[in-house]
């Protein structure tokens, strides 16, 4: 004789509840899991957001993919030393800084990018004026500036400020707590506006102006008056 018989339909009904439960098990287990894994990503979320509020360089690096979109971060020591020294000049440590590297090392990035949108989250009253020899180049370091701030991963920091909708220009822009950022070549008039921070692009470099070679430093701080001639890059 053979054990092989037909199930009752006491049986199948049976073995269909048991289905029914480990699918229930199964999804409630998948749920929760899911559940955890958020919870986890949040807090590496807050935790690595709360380490870029502290330190410059996690927020630098934290930022990059805003600074330069499919372009790989490349770390070196020097980035290092230019974040240790910015982060003296917030926390008013040193009150002057002159930064002296090759073109193309992320100077700008740092400098005239990122560092005043990292100081704005420690105090949003802080007021930069950013000097270059061209134009283009100090009001395009402006706009990504902004473009930072107002993106995504910059407002998870609930930034205790918001830009002001009236003055939100490329060349200047304000913030809620009195805090602004203006962007002006060399030879252009900023008279009257105060500032806390002085960025000049770059300080040391000599220009040919209508008042012979000078110091793009010297011109912004002695505020001279002169035209720019030529520009050697």
């Amino acid at each position: 004789m053979t054990n092989n018989r037909k199930k009752t339909r006491e049986e199948l009904k049976k073995l269909q509840e048991d289905l029914i439960r480990k699918q229930t098990d199964l999804a409630a287990f998948l749920a929760e899991k899911e559940e955890l894994e958020a919870a986890l990503e949040t807090e590496l979320e807050q935790e690595l957001r709360e380490e870029a509020r502290r330190n410059f360089k996690a927020f630098f690096v934290q930022a990059w993919d805003f600074i330069e979109p499919g372009k790989p971060y490349m770390d070196n020591w020097h980035i290092d030393a230019i974040c240790e020294h910015l982060e003296a000049i917030q926390f008013g440590q040193i009150q002057n800084l002159i930064i002296a590297v090759p073109p193309r090392t992320s100077k700008s990035s740092l400098c005239s990018l990122a560092f005043p949108c990292w100081s704005w989250l420690q105090d949003p009253s802080e007021r930069f004026i950013t000097v270059a020899a061209v134009e283009k180049l100090v009001i395009r370091d402006a706009v990504r500036s902004r473009r930072l701030i107002q993106s995504p991963w910059y407002q998870g920091f609930k930034p205790p400020f918001e830009l002001q909708k009236d003055v939100n220009q490329k060349s200047r822009y304000e913030n809620t707590a009195s805090g602004y950022r203006i962007a002006v070549s060399v030879g252009a008039s900023a008279i009257g506006e105060g500032f806390s921070v002085l960025i000049c692009l770059p300080f040391e470099e000599e220009i040919d102006t209508s008042l012979g070679s000078l110091r793009i430093g010297e011109i912004v701080e002695k505020e001279i008056k002169c035209k720019v001639k030529t520009l050697n890059h």
